[in-house]
């Protein structure tokens, strides 16, 4: 009994320690379990099920289910008898009430918590019962109120050493000083509470973890963000426009930087790399347990005893992924150059515009609960304006991206898409159209913005004319992490030009088992015969696509036969790939499926041939975890499959996934995209982009562009569904 309670109690401090940094479903997972375990030991300890319907409460409020989060909490309710208990759950019942704007009840439960804590001497209790005191009367504008609420809570935090605590506390002060239009003690305040967070975000080992910590605390840098914006509003002081750049670089786009400079201490340092081979293996495991959990899914209404499985699988993947966990922190604990990569510093605005060359501007997207803001940015210029709120973007986008990427080639209504697409670019380019005068817009995206590529947009003034018309279109991760990567790139040379994976085997009905080759023979007289292709590179059904065998021959007729390395059909395999020294390549071309994980980023796979000549089956998943392994060189490498922008969202971070594997494992830039992509129209798309850059030598971005346009030009590939997909990810020099 004392063995399984301690297993439960593991569990429910797991839980709350991945709460805390920001990672709701694995959080939610340990305590789902641990509940499990009180039932089946039926353990009569109402302590224990307070606790866990608690934190299980608070992971719906971090979800932003608020409902369901205060329907935990009243079931826990009737349950708490231990005073100090009960205490935090008024606290947390307060802070779901402020929430939904109920300040007077959030005040009532608030201020029963105070008395219950005070006197049990319950000093952190009573800091947060404070601060939730402080918010109720601040939702009542009763701001002296609030201001007496809010600094004695501080004082507890820094008596209790709290710094997050106090961060929150120092903030929701200078949200005060903003509304009383005292701007420069708001600015103060604000730089205070960040300096507090970044101390303590230094302090967390793995990027990820560190990411999803500040995603949970983006309001102290937005608070910071609003009050210097509404400084140089108020003064046109441009030094506090500078700053407020500065302060969203911070708050976005930092893992891809922090993982860039990890990369450099592994290809440097040896001394981890056993801690790194059992971070993969783990890895391995997670992803055949994520398998077999699937299977089993699948089998659900033919296996009377797969629910039982089920759980079992359940657990061991439960189990895989804590200690996944623990050896990623280990491994850069043990290593004090990853503790300087946590604390490294972001660009200040002058920092950024020196990244940046003279024919590009820089969108820098920052969205806001009640006010966005847009940075337009160029090597000797800074201006910002205002944009609708956050929720109101992610509608905009939303709607348009639904519209897109539906899958059908001609949307239920061509005038429902262009009105979604009209809409989205008039509040996202619009109020900074008449500034975009450069011929290259790089995009440094937020929130739902990253799903919708700028290039395709028609201009937001109403001419009728497209961006792609007359700017080249670079989505950038943040400035910091490009900054990061030209600092990190090597001037080795490259003794070849092209590497291609293509048109890999994936079922034993493959037609060419019955004539074994891989002939690639005809390369050169090869050109895009495509007409009749119509299946998609979708994740979801790994069927064969015939146009990328006819896409891969197409592309390395370009290249000179000793410069270019193809395979195709059985050669197309995991273990071919991660043998050669891909670090020889200037180009590396994947024409085959993408599968995103959005809970397991590192299990998103390209799949490569899933058997060999002799029908044996093999291992073709290679995984953002193998990629990462890889030792690149590349200038580019091209993911001609669908969803491969995609992955695990990280607020303020964007969509973690292949682009993080690939640019961590030495790549500069990716062309990736955002839905599925019909075949035909890709593998015509990919020779043309391909022609573009290798025959007429253009730049990327510029090569991408010519290759939509003329795609675009083709009547039954004319709609934005067809080539407005893929976008160019990363450095754009």
């Amino acid at each position: 009994v004392d063995n399984e309670k301690g297993e439960i109690r593991s569990l429910i401090g797991l839980g709350k320690a991945y709460y805390g940094l920001g990672l709701p479903d694995l959080a939610a997972d340990n305590l789902r379990e641990a509940a499990q375990l009180i039932e089946d030991n039926q353990f009569d300890d109402d302590w224990l099920k307070v606790l866990v319907l608690r934190y299980i409460g608070n992971i719906e409020m971090l979800r932003g289910k608020l409902d369901a989060a205060l329907e935990h909490y009243l079931r826990a309710e009737p349950l708490a008898a231990d005073p100090p208990q009960l205490a935090r759950l008024k606290v947390e019942i307060a802070a779901n009430l402020n929430h939904k704007g109920k300040w007077a009840e959030a005040h009532d439960e608030a201020r029963r918590a105070f008395e219950i804590a005070t006197t049990l001497n319950a000093r952190l209790t009573v800091g947060d019962a404070l601060l939730e005191i402080g918010n109720a009367e601040f939702g009542r504008n009763d701001f002296s109120a609030a201001a007496t609420a809010f600094q004695d809570a501080i004082v507890v935090f820094e008596e209790l050493g709290l710094r997050d605590e106090q961060a929150l506390a120092i903030s929701r002060l200078a949200s005060i000083a903003l509304r009383k239009g005292d701007l420069l003690r708001a600015v103060s305040l604000g730089r205070s509470a960040v300096e507090l967070l970044e101390n303590l975000r230094g302090r967390v080992a793995d990027p990820e973890l560190r990411a999803s910590y500040i995603s949970i605390r983006r309001e102290i840098y937005e608070q910071q963000v609003n009050a210097q914006m509404a400084l140089y509003k108020a003064t046109n002081d441009n030094g506090a426009l500078r700053e407020a750049l500065s302060i969203a670089e911070r708050a976005t786009g930092r893992m891809m930087a922090d993982l860039l400079g990890e990369s450099a201490i592994r290809n440097t340092d040896s001394s981890d790399t056993e801690a790194f081979r059992q971070w993969q293996q783990l890895n391995d495991q997670l992803a055949n347990q994520r398998f077999l959990r699937d299977r089993l899914i699948s089998k659900l209404d033919s296996d009377r005893h797969a629910d039982e499985k089920l759980r079992k699988i359940g657990q061991a993947i439960l189990a895989t992924e804590n200690e996944l966990r623990h050896v990623a922190t280990e491994l850069r604990e043990s290593n004090p150059d990853y503790r300087s990569v946590a604390t490294q510093e972001t660009l200040t605005a002058d920092e950024i515009q020196n990244v940046l060359d003279d024919d590009s501007v820089l969108l820098r997207y920052f969205l806001g609960e009640e006010t966005s803001f847009v940075w337009v940015v160029t090597s000797d210029s800074i201006e910002a304006v205002e944009l609708p709120s956050r929720e109101d973007i992610d509608r905009l986008a939303k709607a348009a991206y639904d519209n897109l990427s539906q899958g059908r080639p001609v949307p239920t209504s061509g005038q429902e898409l262009a009105q979604s697409l009209q809409a989205f670019s008039s509040a996202v380019l619009g109020p900074v159209w008449s500034d975009l005068q450069k011929p290259r817009i790089l995009v440094s995206s937020d929130a739902a913005i990253q799903y919708i590529p700028f290039d395709l947009l028609p201009r937001p003034d109403g001419a009728p004319t497209r961006i792609i018309d007359s700017h080249e279109v670079v989505s950038v991760p943040s400035t910091s992490a490009i900054a990061r990567q030209r600092a990190l790139s090597r001037a080795a040379p490259r003794a070849n030009t092209l590497a291609i994976f293509a048109d890999p085997v994936l079922d034993r009905k493959d037609d060419r088992f019955k004539t074994v080759q891989n002939d690639t023979s005809n390369i050169a007289s090869v050109r895009t015969r495509v007409d009749d292709f119509v299946v998609t590179r979708s994740g979801g059904d790994l069927v064969r696509l015939p146009a990328t065998s006819v896409e891969a021959d197409a592309i390395a007729a370009l290249v000179p036969s000793s410069s270019r390395y193809v395979a195709k059909g059985f050669a197309a395999n995991r273990a071919a790939l991660m043998s050669m020294d891909l670090s020889q390549y200037r180009y590396i071309h994947f024409a085959t499926h993408g599968i995103v994980d959005s809970r397991y980023s590192s299990l998103s796979s390209l799949v490569l041939s899933s058997y060999d000549s002799a029908g044996n089956e093999r291992n073709g998943f290679v995984r953002i975890y193998d990629i990462a392994g890889l030792d690149l060189n590349a200038e580019l490498v091209v993911l001609s499959a669908c969803d491969t922008a995609l992955g695990k969202e990280i607020r303020g971070e964007g969509l973690i996934g292949f682009a993080n594997g690939f640019m961590y494992a030495g790549a500069k830039s990716l062309v990736v995209s955002l839905w599925k992509v019909p075949d035909k129209a890709t593998a015509f798309l990919m020779t043309k982009f391909y022609e573009y850059l290798l025959v007429d030598e253009l730049p990327p971005s510029e090569a991408l562009r010519q290759a939509k346009l003329a795609v675009a030009n083709e009547r039954r590939w004319r709609g934005p569904y067809f080539w407005g997909a893929f976008t160019l990810f990363g450095d754009w020099q």
